[in-house]
């Protein structure tokens, strides 16, 4: 590895130290309180920096969560920006998947209040990114919500859903067809910027991390929405795929939930689904994580532990999220590790 790459993986190991750790779960999952949990976070980890300036007896669940996404943003604003220095443009990749993120979140939030601190965002971010959190926030439909997307690169992405009269039933749709977008210009990145062993690891996980999502996708559609066929017309379909031709035919055929899994244990991912997960999510958000930590520490690939570390801290706070709303309906400790998933702390 070249200077820059070698500075690349050491801020990443950097950062990944900072993480929570077992003990810091086990404290976390013993408190009863939002209050006791922002104290906590405040004086024993990493988050210190950003929740110093706040008092806790006025702190809403609400600000709390924006206060979190906040600390991800700026810690990933840093390797953008130092990604961009060194004139790797793959940093575009975490500044347009934060903007998909942002649209849909708004879409599985319509009409709710406008919290304006969740949709700051860095300046690396803003100048780049083309659409509004707090616009969209204030649609109160989806014919509202397009509108808010209008002269966007995105609008023209989801206007075959429009014409199609899917109206996002599932979302799964809206959410595929976007990162489907993303997936194909970090790809074409990639290839720009990387050649051979390099180029192929990293494209190795981005499949991986697609292809996950895929499953999960295919899955909740046929559990919650067994009448829409969206996962038979190829909508579905990732841009970005490890899966076969066979693959896709298999999912295709599929009449149920379980079908699907049978299909994936028939594909290349067949290693990692040797059970029936009893919850889809949690159990490919296990998957994805092992597999993200194991590339931090062994990777020598600077681009893979970047990415992999983006996800690994997105789920860090995710899992703080779970346990605010745990403490809040009076889930015992138990009960709300069941629904972290922390992977090697």
């Amino acid at each position: 590895m070249n200077y820059s790459e070698n500075a690349v993986t050491a801020k990443v190991h950097a950062l990944f130290a900072k993480r929570l750790t077992n003990e810091d779960y086990a404290n976390l999952l013993s408190f009863h309180s939002n209050e006791e949990i922002f104290s906590y976070l405040r004086s024993e980890t990493s988050y210190a920096e950003y929740l110093d300036v706040l008092p806790s007896v006025t702190l809403s669940r609400s600000r709390f969560e924006a206060v979190l996404h906040k600390s991800l943003l700026d810690r990933k604003a840093s390797l953008c920006r130092f990604q961009k220095l060194i004139g790797d443009d793959t940093y575009r990749y975490f500044i347009k998947k934060d903007e998909i993120d942002t649209i849909l979140y708004c879409a599985r939030h319509l009409d709710t209040e406008i919290i304006s601190d969740l949709f700051a965002r860095p300046p690396v971010y803003t100048r780049e990114q083309c659409v509004s959190g707090e616009e969209l926030q204030k649609a109160t439909s989806f014919d509202e919500f397009t509108a808010v997307l209008s002269g966007t690169p995105y609008k023209k992405l989801i206007d075959p859903l429009i014409s199609s009269g899917d109206k996002y039933k599932s979302l799964a749709a809206l959410e595929r067809v976007l990162y489907n977008s993303l997936y194909s210009d970090v790809k074409k990145a990639i290839c720009r910027k990387y050649k051979g062993k390099i180029q192929k690891e990293i494209l190795s996980y981005i499949k991986f991390t697609s292809d996950m999502s895929v499953i999960s996708s295919l899955y909740r559609l046929l559990c919650n929405y067994p009448d829409d066929k969206n996962y038979k017309t190829g909508i579905l379909r990732p841009s970005v795929t490890t899966f076969t031709a066979k693959d896709f035919r298999n999912f295709a055929e599929a009449q149920s939930a379980e079908d699907i899994l049978k299909a994936v244990k028939r594909s290349v991912y067949g290693k990692y689904f040797d059970k029936a997960p009893e919850n889809i999510d949690l159990y490919i958000r296990r998957i994805i994580i092992e597999k993200s930590i194991k590339n931090i520490r062994y990777s020598q690939n600077p681009i893979v532990s970047l990415f992999s570390y983006e996800t690994v801290m997105k789920n860090e706070i995710t899992n703080i999220i779970h346990i605010i709303e745990g403490v809040k309906y009076g889930l015992s400790p138990e009960q709300i590790s069941d629904i972290i998933v922390k992977g090697g702390c």
